[in-house]
């Protein structure tokens, strides 16, 4: 469990470097639901405005 903890927290700074905090919401998903969805919706916002 070790390695997926150091992912988790990767993972955690990396949306906080990214949208500048961690939302509440976010808080409250299990460890895995949340290193599995952020590559999504960091692609996703990051993407939103390609075509304006």
């Amino acid at each position: 469990m070790g390695a997926y903890n150091e992912v988790y927290k990767e993972t955690v700074d990396d949306i906080r470097n990214t949208i500048g905090i961690l939302p509440k919401f976010m808080k409250d998903l299990p460890e895995d639901e949340l290193v599995d969805d952020w590559a999504f919706w960091k692609y996703d916002e990051l993407h939103a405005h390609k075509w304006e």
